[in-house]
């Protein structure tokens, strides 16, 4: 494997993927967190329990590329809309992380 330049490594983009939302009628794009953005929904689980709706709030603004959802939208998903969506999307950016985690996990272990 060639050795990265400081370019390369600044021109690194964040895990991306597709996924049908047969509730919506369409596809989203979500993205694996920043260090930051996971650092903020770790902290609101510990401030406010692992089903808030502040937790699914933050995984769904950080989370989702495209279409980027607005304060008004994500208040509709969490109060209006369907539940089974919210968490359906919130749980698959959530799994995001945890195979970018476990992609570098093993690829540190060679």
């Amino acid at each position: 494997m060639a050795l990265l330049d400081l370019d390369k490594i600044r021109s690194a983009g964040r895990e991306t993927q597709e996924v049908e939302m047969p509730e919506w009628g369409g596809s989203v794009v979500i993205q694996e967190l920043s260090l930051s953005e996971l650092r903020a929904v770790g902290k609101s689980v510990e401030d406010k329990g692992e089903d808030s709706d502040d937790v699914t709030r933050l995984l769904l603004t950080h989370g989702v590329l495209e279409p980027k959802l607005d304060d008004a939208t994500l208040d509709h998903i969490l109060e209006v809309g369907g539940v089974k969506a919210a968490s359906r999307l919130a749980g698959l950016i959530s799994e995001l992380q945890t195979n970018a985690t476990s992609q570098e996990d093993r690829e540190a272990s060679f």
